[in-house]
C-alpha cells in the first residue's frame, strides 16, 4: 500500500505542470491587449505582475501590522502590571 501511494504522488507531481499551465487573468489580459496594438509583450504582463505583487504585499502587510499591534499591547499591558505589583510588594 505504500508503494503505491508513493507512486501515486510521484505521478501527480509529475503531471502538475502539465495540468496547471495557465496563466493568470491579469497577465493574459495584459498580452493580448499588447499584441493587439503592436506593443512590446513584456509591458502588459510586467504591469500586471507589479500590480499582484504590490497588493499581495499591502494585504500580509496590514495583516501583519495589525497582529503586531496587538502582540505589543498585550505585552505592554503585561509589563505594565507585573511593574505595579512589584511597586506594591513595597
Amino acid at each position: 500500500m505504500k508503494g503505491i501511494s508513493k507512486v501515486f504522488i510521484a505521478l501527480m507531481i509529475l503531471l502538475l505542470p502539465v495540468w496547471t499551465s495557465a496563466q493568470c487573468s491579469i497577465c493574459a489580459a495584459g498580452a493580448a491587449s499588447t499584441a493587439r496594438t503592436n506593443g512590446g509583450y513584456g509591458a502588459g504582463i510586467n504591469s500586471g505582475i507589479l500590480y499582484l505583487l504590490t497588493i499581495t504585499y499591502l494585504v500580509f502587510t496590514i495583516a501583519a501590522i495589525y497582529f503586531l499591534r496587538q502582540r505589543i499591547r498585550y505585552y505592554l499591558r503585561t509589563i505594565a502590571s507585573r511593574w505595579r505589583m512589584f511597586i506594591a510588594s513595597f
